[in-house]
């Protein structure tokens, strides 16, 4: 009977931070033994509730990820629906794989030094069984890296060609030029 008296009222001291002594009744704040207790027991509560909260997360139909341990990768994608994680050890790396669409201002020179401004809207879709590939590879700012870089440099390389009465008259087949080149070297992802 005792063991058990004492399992519950440490019970009650953990869930309400040692405002009940061991006869159930409630303690006075003399010495801060009840503010000290509260404090630590709510700390307790925040970080159970943080761990079951960092635990799950969902995954829509759009969307594939992959969990992360240390930064490692795991071999196993995960597509829609619920999936489980240790927090703060693991993390969930998610990709949008269903057709995204970007707007891009570019800015370059042509051939006889003017002044040539883009806009270009770029529409990509990843390959849903190759996020792992594109992370490992280009982390996680691979838009930037992959896409963004090359279309600019891209732009740069094929305006760069013209000058400024040419891009005028031709500006159907340099954009075919600097979509062209790109998509190819986009395409492996």
């Amino acid at each position: 009977m005792a063991e058990y008296i004492y399992q519950h009222s440490f019970l009650k001291r953990l869930l309400f931070g040692g405002i009940f002594n061991d006869f159930g009744e409630i303690e006075d704040s003399s010495g801060g033994k009840l503010v000290g207790g509260m404090l630590i027991s709510a700390g307790i509560w925040i970080f159970v509730v943080f761990m079951f909260f960092g635990t799950f997360g969902v995954l829509s139909e759009y969307e594939r990820g992959f969990i992360t341990t240390f930064g490692k990768a795991s071999n196993t994608i995960h597509s829609a629906g619920i999936y489980m994680k240790i927090p703060i050890i693991q993390s969930m790396k998610i990709y949008k794989v269903s057709v995204v669409r970007e707007d891009a201002n570019l800015s370059t020179y042509t051939k006889d030094i003017q002044t040539a401004d883009i806009r270009a809207s770029v529409s990509y879709q990843i390959n849903k069984d190759k996020i792992q590939e594109l992370w490992k590879n280009y982390g996680a700012d691979w838009y930037d890296k992959l896409i963004w870089n090359n279309m600019n440099q891209q732009a740069k390389d094929v305006i760069g060609k013209y000058n400024a009465e040419a891009l005028v008259a031709d500006r159907e087949k340099a954009a075919r030029d600097i979509l062209g080149v790109s998509h190819d070297k986009v395409r492996v992802i």
